[in-house]
């Protein structure tokens, strides 16, 4: 039955609409961005834990070179312990994990001082930990009331009572000497403003480690 003007009208214009709405969905599938991979809350890999320890890197109070410093970190590719590398690299889940990383941030060249993490040996006195302040401080240590190393002993272990006296000497100036928890026997320390704290503890623990 053959069909009117006004029906034959009416189907071009619904036709055309049609491909009018297809046409816009192509070009709004064609223009849209690959989408951007969101990872879990908390987790991690070897190269945001290496963008953290750079942001690190400007947070820290230390006497280091910071490019030397971030081109060193920026060069890490695994996370095996450098004192044995033939050592299988452990799981991300694993503690030793992010713990070899750190080994590996402090595993500066010798040809440039690159450390900000600084180390203290459970046998190490107030000689000890007053040279590792100075050692991070630098000249900036000449503004700070330090108290006076001959009232504590010298051929004795660190007691809690010498490193609160320093500690309590340093937040004047309002800087934090912090220690990383590693379950050893060594002391990890870190430097930084008190304004900074919270960020501070914060990147600590997306790297893995407590403080």
């Amino acid at each position: 039955m053959p069909k009117t003007t006004f029906e034959i009208v009416s189907l071009i214009l619904v036709i055309l609409f049609v491909a009018y709405l297809k046409r816009d969905e192509l070009k709004e599938a064609f223009s849209k961005q690959p989408a951007e991979v969101e990872l879990e809350e908390g987790y991690e890999t070897l190269e945001t834990i290496k963008d953290h320890y750079t942001r690190l890197v400007d947070l820290l109070i230390h006497n280091s070179d910071k490019n030397d410093l971030k081109k060193h970190i920026n060069a890490i590719d695994n996370a095996q312990n450098p004192e044995n590398p033939n050592e299988v690299e452990s799981e991300m889940e694993d503690e030793v994990y992010f713990s070899n990383i750190l080994y590996r941030v402090m595993d500066a060249p010798m040809d440039f001082p690159a450390q900000m993490v600084y180390t203290l040996d459970w046998k190490d006195g107030v000689t000890e930990l007053v040279s590792c302040i100075e050692t991070a401080l630098g000249d900036d240590i000449k503004n700070i009331n330090m108290p006076d190393i001959n009232n504590f002993p010298k051929n004795r272990l660190l007691s809690m009572r010498t490193i609160k006296a320093y500690q309590k000497a340093l937040l004047k100036d309002d800087v934090v000497m912090g220690f990383i928890e590693m379950g050893q026997d060594t002391y990890y320390i870190i430097f930084h403003q008190n304004s900074n704290w919270q960020e501070v503890q914060n990147l600590i623990g997306r790297v893995g480690l407590r403080y």
